[in-house]
């Protein structure tokens, strides 16, 4: 955690919508609002964009085993793991972060 990701975080929460924003950011955390908007495998599978499945090896949501899960599951994606890493990788360890998408959209997707 570094000093301006915990700035950013504050400054997030001090914006005076974010009070009304709650109500619809945390109801993502009850099960039954999360379920109604998973994707099913059917509608991973339907994906024929070029994807990178970007994951952590500390992901404190889900193991690094459902990334490569949704990954195995839509067409020629790409799978990264990026170590040492939790929720927010583009700042845990941005240099990696940006070569693994840099890399990924250089080659064509």
């Amino acid at each position: 955690m570094t000093d301006d990701l915990v700035a950013c975080r504050q400054a997030i929460y001090r914006d005076p919508g974010m009070l009304a924003a709650m109500p619809h950011i945390l109801c993502l955390q009850e099960p039954e609002f999360r379920a109604r908007n998973n994707l099913t495998d059917a509608e991973w599978s339907a994906i024929r964009a070029p994807t990178l499945v970007l994951w952590t090896d500390e992901n404190p949501t889900a193991a690094a085993e459902v990334g490569r899960r949704l990954a195995g599951l839509i067409p020629h994606a790409e799978f990264a793991l990026m170590a040492r890493c939790g929720h927010w990788p583009q700042f845990e360890d941005a240099p990696r972060f940006n070569a693994l998408h840099l890399k990924f959209l250089l080659a064509g997707g």
